[in-house]
C-alpha cells in the first residue's frame, strides 16, 4: 500500500480589512473550508502571521 497523495489544496489566512474584527474573519475562513470540503478538495494549510498588528 502506496501513501495517498493530497490531488488538490488551497491555502487560507484570517485576513480582512482593517478594524474587522477577529472572529468574522476566523467564520469566514472556516466558511471556506467547508466550501472546499464539499467541493472534495484534499488538504487545507492555514497560514500564520508574526509580529503584525492585526
Amino acid at each position: 500500500m502506496g501513501a495517498t497523495v493530497p490531488k488538490f489544496g488551497w491555502t487560507m489566512g484570517a485576513v480582512g480589512a482593517d478594524g474587522e474584527p477577529d472572529t468574522a474573519l476566523y467564520q469566514q475562513m472556516i466558511a471556506d473550508a467547508e466550501l472546499c470540503a464539499k467541493l472534495d478538495y484534499d488538504a487545507a494549510w492555514v497560514v500564520e502571521q508574526h509580529f503584525s498588528d492585526f
